[in-house]
């Protein structure tokens, strides 16, 4: 999928352990297109933690995963 109208910036950092994880993401979309002028960008900072119950490579059965970049 092609995006002729941004630039996205992404920064993170994670902290893994025997059987989780922390996440801290920071991101900043800039508007290239005639619209920047005006919107000024948008800065997003997400934080993330997972623990592992199970096989980390297997997902969990009937659980629908939103795949995230990895930091």
């Amino acid at each position: 999928m092609a995006n002729n109208e941004s630039l996205v910036v992404l920064l993170g950092f994670t902290k893994r352990a025997k059987d989780s994880a922390f996440k801290v993401g920071y991101s900043y979309d800039i508007t290239i297109s005639r619209l920047g002028a005006s919107s000024g960008g948008a800065h997003e900072f997400s934080l993330s933690y997972a623990w592992f119950t199970g096989d980390p490579r297997k997902p969990p059965k009937n659980v629908r995963l939103i795949p995230c970049p990895d930091i």
